[in-house]
């Protein structure tokens, strides 16, 4: 075989090859742009109420005012505002109690009735009308406790008698609860024990006890220790 025919053959080898990698480029590139094209024909000739549901998708909204995180109370007012949303449903405990219409305004202010005693749990939901859509607001707890913390001091006795000038009062109340010794803070342990030392004037002293909760409930205990030389 002379050299030329090697090379006649080898040339048509190689315009083989890129004949077959060029075939293969142009069904790949050919079918994503028919692809594209249809997905940009639909958008563009699609249903107007799909495009509107999307777009409500995106656009509603509710804010919610800050909820506390505790309260002493059975009930619970909660304030916010809406976008976009005309049905707003309030659960609590994984039970919707309330159902508003605010498609005409914004601003809302509902009152959360029936609260357990303990933690609960809140959230919202709201309804775009004509649509699908619905818009839910992250899960809230709130501690709800009636109860005033208890005080239980163990030393010294009401309505004692000490011969020295300075006392230490030692007790207990409700775990992280936040305690005042004649209007000064005294430390309260993970396990609710206090201890804290109190200076006497000769004669009758009253040492005022104050515990009050994260719920806001308030409980006063007062002392009387007769300081005698």
């Amino acid at each position: 075989m002379s050299r030329m025919l090697r090379h006649k053959r080898k040339k048509a080898l190689i315009y083989l090859v890129l004949i077959v990698f060029g075939a293969i480029a142009v069904f790949t590139i050919g079918f994503q742009l028919i692809i594209n094209g249809s997905v940009f024909v639909a958008n563009l000739f699609g249903n107007k109420s799909d495009l509107e549901q999307i777009n409500n998708q995106v656009l509603a909204d509710i804010t919610l005012d800050e909820i506390p995180s505790a309260t002493n109370s059975s009930e619970l007012i909660v304030s916010g505002n809406t976008y976009n949303v005309d049905i707003l449903q309030i659960f609590l405990n994984n039970r919707q109690v309330k159902k508003l219409s605010v498609a005409s305004k914004n601003e809302f202010n509902v009152l959360i009735s029936s609260l357990k005693d303990g933690e609960n749990e809140i959230y919202f939901v709201g309804e775009v009308a004509n649509s699908n859509n619905r818009k839910k607001t992250e899960i809230y707890t709130v501690l709800s406790k009636t109860s005033k913390p208890k005080i239980e001091v163990t030393s010294p006795s009401d309505n004692s008698t000490t011969p020295q000038s300075e006392i230490k009062v030692i007790g207990s109340t409700d775990p992280g609860v936040y305690m005042r010794i004649n209007g000064l803070p005294a430390v309260v342990s993970s396990e609710g024990n206090f201890s804290q030392s109190v200076r006497l004037n000769e004669g009758e002293n009253k040492i005022l006890l104050e515990a009050k909760d994260n719920a806001g409930n308030t409980e006063m205990l007062t002392l009387t220790i007769i300081y005698e030389k």
